[in-house]
């Protein structure tokens, strides 16, 4: 979790670049990291912010569970008793959040 941010939108860039010469013809989308239950320290919004200019840069979509509060919105039992991993709750939650934006991408690829 701790990393250099421009390293991380440098190393997020190549693989998105990489990725789109593969496949020239998908939506790229990005989901940015999570954070448990707690509010996110400076370290994880640095990273986040990098991988999220990074698909700016390549015209991706970028979801971000954090600023969506996917995880520290209060709800109990997100996250696992390690603080860091996904439920089987939270997984269901993320299945919500994601479907809509897998949708949209779908049908803008459609039309």
């Amino acid at each position: 979790m701790v990393a250099e941010p421009n390293q991380v939108t440098a190393d997020a860039l190549e693989t998105y670049t990489l990725v789109e010469s593969l496949a020239p013809q998908a939506q790229l989308i990005i989901i940015g990291p999570t954070w448990g239950n707690s509010e996110p320290n400076e370290s994880i919004l640095k990273t986040r912010d990098a991988v999220r200019d990074a698909a700016a840069k390549v015209d991706a979509l970028f979801v971000d569970p954090i600023q969506d509060r996917w995880f520290t919105n209060g709800e109990p039992g997100l996250v696992g008793a390690d603080n860091m991993h996904p439920t089987d709750l939270a997984n269901a939650r993320i299945a919500e959040h994601l479907y809509p934006v897998f949708l949209q991408a779908l049908s803008a690829n459609t039309t």
